[in-house]
């Protein structure tokens, strides 16, 4: 792990490098974000926690722009995730992503230029999403 300005990187679990931003030190909570563009994977799996110096941080937010152009084709976001910022995965070739109960904010633009996407999962708990088809639509 490397210690930046604004954070720390990390590989998850599916092997991708990530970046962090630590949100608040008191409540261990981070942001998460691609560390470059273009990152060749067929699936990502996004950690519910990471651990730096010693300190377990829980991942609570998806960056603006965290995703720009990676290669991966499923993303699964896991329940400790509340946001999910503007422009996340652009142009990304995602053809499936899983979004957990926790999920309060999505980003009109999220997916912005995803055309190969045509499964999204929503957790039937999730109380302000719902996919039906395989299309996110917000229930208020």
């Amino acid at each position: 792990m490397v210690l930046s300005a604004w954070g720390f990187t990390s590989i998850c679990p599916s092997g991708q490098k990530l970046s962090y931003k630590i949100l608040n030190l008191n409540s261990k909570t981070v942001s998460v974000g691609g560390e470059s563009y273009a990152n060749e994977a067929e699936s990502m799996v996004i950690p519910a926690t990471v651990t730096y110096n010693g300190v377990t941080y829980s991942v609570v937010a998806i960056q603006e722009e965290a995703f720009v152009k990676w290669e991966i084709t499923s993303v699964i976001i896991p329940n400790t995730v509340t946001s999910i910022g503007k422009e996340a995965f652009p142009y990304c070739s995602l053809t499936s992503v899983t979004i957990p109960t926790s999920v309060t904010s999505i980003s009109s633009s999220s997916f912005y230029d995803c055309y190969d996407l045509t499964d999204i999962n929503v957790s039937e708990s999730n109380t302000n999403y719902q996919s039906i088809d395989g299309i996110l639509y917000n229930k208020a």
